[in-house]
């Protein structure tokens, strides 16, 4: 479904799967050396563990034909297949923290040149959490609530400002690539 210049796909993952592909992703992130790189300008107080393609890319083929198909269904974006030493990001945004990221966009612009053209998120939270909203900033702020539920994926342009609300109670975890 087309969701104000966005793209989401709900369950593709069960609350199972996202249980074991967080603890995949914690593991393999102990074995990156790469550091988070939060946009210039924004308050972010999530906790960021980058995650080498080249460890991952075996339990997230199911995500990355998802969002090949979606660029070419969607978006037309000449994009790149991720080599081996790029990163995905598993992130945790705790109460503790009151973990959020402000309005930003992803990746740099030269010209009309973006470095990083879509951005996808899944949702691999199982636990109840407060706060933590995705708002994408298309003519005003939206809640994308599609985005709230276990194993939701959200694919956008990753020049559309976004930002996700400070996390009040419990744990919100994500995967962005």
């Amino acid at each position: 479904r087309v969701l104000f210049r966005s793209f989401w796909y709900n369950g593709i993952y069960t609350p199972e799967q996202c249980d074991e592909l967080s603890r995949l992703l914690q593991e393999d992130s102990k074995k990156c050396q790469a550091a988070d790189n939060p946009a210039k300008g924004t308050i972010k107080t999530a906790t960021v563990k980058p995650v080498a393609w080249e460890h991952c890319k075996h339990y997230l083929g199911k995500l990355d034909q998802l969002m090949k198909y979606t660029n070419l269904s969607q978006f037309g974006l000449h994009l790149y297949d991720m080599t081996d030493s790029e990163c995905v990001n598993y992130n945790e945004y705790s109460e503790e923290k009151l973990g959020q990221y402000e309005w930003h966009s992803d990746g740099t612009k030269d010209g009309d040149v973006y470095d990083i053209k879509m951005t996808t998120i899944l949702n691999l939270s199982t636990e109840p959490y407060e706060g933590g909203r995705l708002e994408l900033f298309l003519n005003g702020e939206r809640h994308i609530q599609e985005l709230d539920r276990p194993g939701a994926v959200l694919c956008f342009p990753s020049w559309v400002q976004h930002r996700v609300t400070p996390v009040t109670k419990g744990i919100r975890k994500t995967l962005s690539i």
